[in-house]
């Protein structure tokens, strides 16, 4: 099977009002039929940064208004997964640089839609994270965070 080495951005993005953002994967994707927090590839000549507020708003529709508290999270974290790209089962090895994104606003004032690689968007209560199917990368972050 062909490895492929991508650098991914991701963004943990919480509301005012105590929700989560979380998206699950279209058929085929990396993390199928987990839970996913909204991220991709870095583009040639982007910064992390500039990657992660694309990304957010390709997969998820979300503009993350200027109010938003952004934290790149210090450490990275490596993950790997299956994938299919043209056709061909690919390995995919991630080293994902994140992002904690806290916004002031309630969840019910921040427009999301699917988009990109996310089949289905939606925003969770934070009490209910650790019921969630997710990937092992997301479910170290949010407990390094504190929200497992």
């Amino acid at each position: 099977m062909r490895t492929i080495e991508r650098d991914i951005v991701g963004a943990f993005i919480f509301s005012g009002d105590g929700y989560f953002l979380a998206g699950k994967s279209k058929p085929g994707g990396v993390y199928a039929d987990l839970w996913l927090i909204p991220g991709g590839g870095i583009e040639p000549g982007e910064s992390t940064h500039q990657a992660m507020l694309r990304e957010v708003q390709e997969e998820t529709g979300l503009v993350i208004p200027e109010e938003a508290t952004i934290t790149a999270l210090e450490d990275t974290a490596l993950g790997e997964s299956e994938k299919v790209v043209d056709g061909e089962r690919v390995l995919v090895k991630m080293v994902f640089n994140d992002f904690v994104v806290e916004i002031p606003r309630p969840a019910a004032e921040l427009a999301i839609a699917a988009g990109d690689d996310f089949a289905h968007v939606q925003w969770v209560p934070v009490g209910e994270l650790t019921d969630m199917p997710m990937g092992g990368v997301m479910r170290q972050r949010l407990n390094s965070l504190g929200y497992l």
